[in-house]
């Protein structure tokens, strides 16, 4: 039979608080006689890897034993070996609440390797001081995850309306430059800009433009200082006042691929060659076969610790005998490279390309952010639109499809030329606005939480002893822009997604 520990110094007991609490020993107001100055659970890899290095932390005033970071969805905690540490006690027992009957009390200084069933909700565990004048108790909260947050699975899809002065639209494309997002829209013969540097607020400059050209709407592109978009003779138009005003620039090119920097990156194919003409330098740069000639994804720039310079990176697209290609190509400010074959159901065009966040953990079920790329939608050789979810760790060089709950549910429809961009948004108690419509995920169909379990949120619970509890937190969105259909019908839609786990509120 295991015995508890006594005869702690107080050193050791303020070290074993838990990690909301900030101040001194003098702050208790707590006998140090029935105080709990450790807590953990036994190793079981049936359970789970490393269980006994999930960390909980203890309130003593408020009497409060959690984990603030929430075991992986899943995680049967209805067995479990507690190991309690106090400063001398005569009697310490585990009351456990089960529905429609009677609690059930487990005698700890008896028997402390009996397992506790922690999925009712909180275990109560009640100290006696070694005079007996003294009780206390506390709550144990062994904290899940409600929802699969270790993994890339969509938590919530919201959807509104392209920013723009008409209710109905024909064509949009979206583009960014700076920290800014532009979105022309057209209706009949008319054009409007909307500008904002601000989209997760929904805060956007909407203008009614007169051009001079007739222009390809979805060619619209960007760089660091300017915008630019093709007219339907191919003519290379140029704005530096947010698409107000255009001046053409005489250049005459098939295809605009992106903006690199200060430079635009374009394309002419002469017979089965594509030559890359970048501009304002006007360099030309004959491509190798297998460089797609138009219909590539939209772009994405990106920096990584093994590269002095940005990459800006293309997926799939159309090559000039009009079969499809899932290669990836990326671009490093002076040469083009094939850095990736791409999977065969990759061979689509026009597909959306974000930057996310996945996860990996510790020895300690400690997790880390680290980055990935997605890429969905797109049409293929028979010109059906796709929705499949890829997804490369590898910065593009090798692609996988992505896991069922990271595929689009059913409600958003499969669609080309797409512009996917990442801001975040400012999480707070209540993240739904009265613009957007939320739609439920399929795997989330009993409901999402934004928090996991409401003992995230203890340490906004807690005595003087807490810091400051956080109430706001940056979180990354992906906005998806418009879009068209199998029949090149124009989606006039925003979709803002986000993945669980990134919702969660962060530990203090």
């Amino acid at each position: 039979m295991k015995k508890l520990l006594i005869g702690l110094t107080a050193a050791a007991v303020l070290a074993g608080a838990a990690s909301c609490n900030s101040d001194t020993e003098s702050d208790l107001t707590l006998p140090s006689s029935v105080m709990v100055t450790s807590f953990s659970l036994t190793d079981d890899d049936k359970v789970l890897n490393n269980l006994d290095s999930v960390f909980f932390s203890i309130d003593l005033n408020k009497g409060l034993i959690f984990n603030a970071d929430s075991m992986p969805y899943g995680t049967k905690i209805d067995k479990l070996i507690p190991v309690i540490v106090t400063s001398g006690v005569s009697s310490a027992q585990l009351v456990v609440t089960r529905p429609n009957k009677a609690d059930t009390i487990y005698n700890y200084l008896e028997n402390s390797t009996d397992s506790i069933d922690f999925s009712n909700g909180p275990v109560t565990l009640r100290l006696k001081s070694l005079s007996g004048s003294t009780h206390k108790d506390y709550k144990i909260y062994v904290n899940v995850h409600k929802v699969k947050g270790d993994s890339l699975v969509w938590n919530r899809l919201e959807r509104t309306s392209l920013p723009s002065i008409f209710n109905v639209v024909n064509s949009q494309q979206s583009a960014k430059s700076g920290n800014t997002v532009y979105c022309l829209t057209k209706y009949d013969n008319r054009y409007c800009m909307a500008s904002s540097d601000d989209p997760v607020a929904g805060e956007w400059s909407k203008t009614e433009v007169t051009l001079a050209f007739n222009p390809v709407v979805s060619s619209l592109s960007a760089t660091d200082d300017a915008l630019y978009i093709l007219d339907n003779s191919k003519q290379l138009y140029r704005s530096t006042d947010g698409g107000l005003a255009w001046t053409a620039t005489g250049v005459s090119v098939d295809n605009i691929y992106g903006g690199y920097e200060t430079t635009l990156i374009c394309g002419r194919t002469d017979g089965n060659r594509v030559t890359t003409v970048e501009y304002p330098s006007m360099k030309t740069t004959l491509m190798p076969a297998g460089f797609p000639a138009a219909a590539t994804s939209m772009p994405l720039r990106y920096s990584f610790e093994m590269s002095t310079t940005p990459q800006l990176l293309i997926v799939g697209g159309r090559l000039p005998d009009d079969s499809m290609t899932a290669a990836t190509w990326s671009y490093d400010g002076n040469t083009w490279a094939q850095i990736g074959k791409g999977i065969s159901e990759m061979a689509l065009g026009d597909m959306t390309v974000v930057p996310y966040f996945t996860f990996s953990h510790s020895y300690a079920w400690v997790f880390s952010k680290y980055s990935v790329i997605l890429a969905f939608g797109g049409y293929d050789k028979d010109g059906k639109n796709h929705k499949t979810t890829y997804v490369s760790y590898d910065y593009g060089v090798n692609w996988r499809k992505a896991d069922d709950l990271l595929q689009l549910p059913e409600y958003v429809p499969a669609m080309r030329n797409a512009r996917g961009f990442v801001f975040s948004k400012t999480m707070k108690a209540d993240v739904g606005t009265q613009t957007w419509k939320t739609y439920p995920t399929v795997a989330l169909r009993s409901g999402w939480s934004f928090v996991d379990t409401p003992m995230t949120q203890v340490c906004n619970l807690l005595s003087p002893l807490a810091t400051e509890p956080i109430v706001e937190w940056d979180c990354p969105y992906i906005y998806v822009f418009g879009g068209e259909g199998d029949n090149l019908q124009t989606y006039n839609t925003v979709w803002r997604a986000v993945i669980n786990r990134l919702t969660f509120k962060p530990i203090i």
